[in-house]
């Protein structure tokens, strides 16, 4: 069964990602989906391999959509359509424990506690308003901006940060 993926990196729009056993995939430019690539055409349906799947999910550049429609238990049909020119292949980059601030900045830490961005927005703002997420109030910001992009959710956050500083 195909694993849906869906790429958080503006600049891969349309380029070709490798996954593992010379697997390819096509970030789709409307959805940033991924669609394996199959006999060098794109699949119709999103989805990736489970080896592949479990591969990209360690790195935060790629992620599960949220609401994602079932992937067809049928194998995917290759289309007829093929990239306009010879796309390149862009490579994740696994996270490391360097001090490095732009990697912080970029992708949000493994030990926040992003679950609090999966309620209502007035669940949010009570558990922000509690101080207990008063650290990683940056990397909720990221995180909502990466993901469902709630105006309110971004300006409680926002808020928050402003009261505390």
């Amino acid at each position: 069964m195909a694993i849906i993926i869906k790429s958080r990196l503006p600049h891969s729009r349309g380029q070709m990602v490798a996954g593992v056993d010379g697997n390819l995939y096509r970030v789709d430019p409307d959805t940033m989906l991924l669609h394996r690539m199959i006999d060098g055409s794109v699949a119709d349906e999103a989805g990736c391999e489970d080896d592949d799947a479990a591969e990209f999910l360690c790195f935060t550049e790629y992620s599960k959509p949220r609401a994602a429609a079932p992937a067809s238990a049928e194998p995917a049909a290759a289309s007829t359509s093929e990239p306009d020119s010879e796309p390149t292949i862009s490579q994740p980059t696994p996270e490391t424990d360097d001090d490095n601030d732009e990697d912080e900045a970029a992708a949000p830490a493994q030990d926040a506690d992003l679950s609090v961005l999966d309620g209502s927005v007035s669940s949010l703002t009570a558990a922000l308003s509690s101080g207990d997420h008063d650290d990683s109030l940056a990397e909720l910001l990221a995180a909502e901006e990466a993901g469902k992009t709630r105006k309110t959710a971004v300006a409680a956050i926002q808020e928050r940060m402003a009261q505390i500083l």
